[in-house]
């Protein structure tokens, strides 16, 4: 199963439009968090975590923690703003705290142990490298229990945007190649 978060506002930007091109040569069960539309709270520390498994949060988040125990694929896609990952990303992201808190507090693992690899798709009008939000990816990924393989970056989509940028769309197709290959997929 393939887990994808869509953190873009835009619902027919770069950002939508790479995840479409990866979608479009997946096959399986594939899920897509949109972390601007669905029905999620940021973590408001209440600290319930620290002392029981799961969020007290009742809302999108919940079926969002099975999807992460399921993957075998978690890949994270979002605009670049001020050099860092969304807003919204951030937001779902610290929802992730029960993860983090059962091993740290509890000494458990709410993580079922498996294999998730991990991949980011980044997008910016920038030419920078936007070290930042490779680093969160590569940590968020790393709290979902998945290894970070590979962080895409289509730079400079003021100027080019990226179904016009044919080595980003060649890396994206490479990327859902691997994905159907370790998935198993005929592709």
């Amino acid at each position: 199963m393939v887990l994808i978060f869509n953190a873009s506002p835009r619902e027919k930007g770069d950002t939508a439009y790479l995840i479409g091109e990866l979608t479009r040569e997946l096959d399986g069960e594939i899920h897509i968090v949109n972390t601007y539309r669905e029905n999620i709270s940021p973590c408001t520390d209440c600290r319930f975590c620290w002392e029981h498994p799961g969020c007290c949060i009742r809302d999108g988040m919940e079926p969002v923690y099975g999807w992460i125990q399921e993957a075998d694929w978690i890949v994270l896609c979002s605009p670049i703003h001020f050099d860092e990952v969304s807003g919204s990303l951030l937001q779902t992201a610290s929802r992730l705290q029960p993860f983090w808190m059962a091993q740290q507090k509890r000494g458990e693992a709410l993580l079922r142990q498996k294999t998730r690899h991990g991949a980011a798709i980044l997008v910016g009008g920038c030419t920078r490298p936007a070290d930042d939000a490779h680093r969160m990816c590569r940590r968020l990924l790393h709290c979902m229990g998945a290894e970070c393989e590979t962080i895409l970056h289509a730079r400079d989509t003021d100027h080019l945007p990226v179904q016009e940028n044919l080595p980003i769309l060649e890396q994206v197709h490479a990327l859902a190649a691997r994905i159907g290959a370790k998935n198993g997929s005929s592709r």
